[in-house]
């Protein structure tokens, strides 16, 4: 059990999202534990990947037909960047993804699309869930997102995030299967959901 004293209690402030973005799944006859992308994830990056599709197989060949060569520059770097933005979701998830293989002892988290870092699963201490206020702004209301955080031995109580969203029940949820998985205490001192929202 680590110095709970010396752990920092605050928020890692990672980058959040107002729905859930990423699920945990245990496989128990591979001896592992994956954080993966949610459906709502997927779809979303999906839409991204249609659109551009759409728009360099739709409408850039009328306007190469009719119109300067030229005129197809915005239209396709926009249809592009949508397609690539698609790929970057549907097959690497935007970077989330986690996975704990204990026949291995090491523990792979996905840091950018195609990066990986890695640490064994010894030097991990605990498991921290966090939250805070994300603010709204003219259009939209604010709402509190909850950190599900890595707390490691080595270097000395260095923590990681792995994934932050709303849901807090469901985060805690993750929480509680990779506690059970790993064996690992899960610090969580934030108020719950309920009581987060009645603020």
């Amino acid at each position: 059990m680590p110095d709970t004293t010396t752990i920092p209690t605050g928020p890692l402030e990672a980058s959040s999202s107002n729905f859930r973005t990423a699920y945990v799944s245990v496989d128990p006859l591979m001896n592992k534990a994956r954080l993966r992308p949610t459906l709502r994830v997927r779809l979303f990056a999906g839409a991204f990947l249609v659109f551009g599709i759409l728009l360099l197989v739709l409408v850039l060949p009328s306007i190469a037909r009719s119109e300067p060569w030229y005129w197809a520059l915005l239209p396709g770097g926009i249809g592009t960047v949508f397609a690539l933005i698609g790929v970057a979701g549907t097959c690497f998830g935007f970077g989330i993804g986690a996975t704990f293989d204990r026949q291995s002892g090491i523990m792979h988290r996905r840091r950018r699309l195609v990066s990986f870092d890695s640490h064994a699963l010894a030097d991990v201490a605990a498991l921290q869930v966090c939250s805070r206020w994300v603010p709204g702004d003219h259009d939209t209301r604010g709402y509190t997102t909850y950190e599900l955080n890595i707390i490691l031995h080595q270097p000395v109580q260095a923590r990681f995030n792995l994934v932050s969203h709303k849901h807090g029940q469901a985060l805690r949820e993750d929480a509680r299967k990779l506690d059970e998985f790993l064996d690992l205490p899960v610090l969580d001192g934030q108020a719950t959901e309920t009581e987060a929202q009645a603020l």
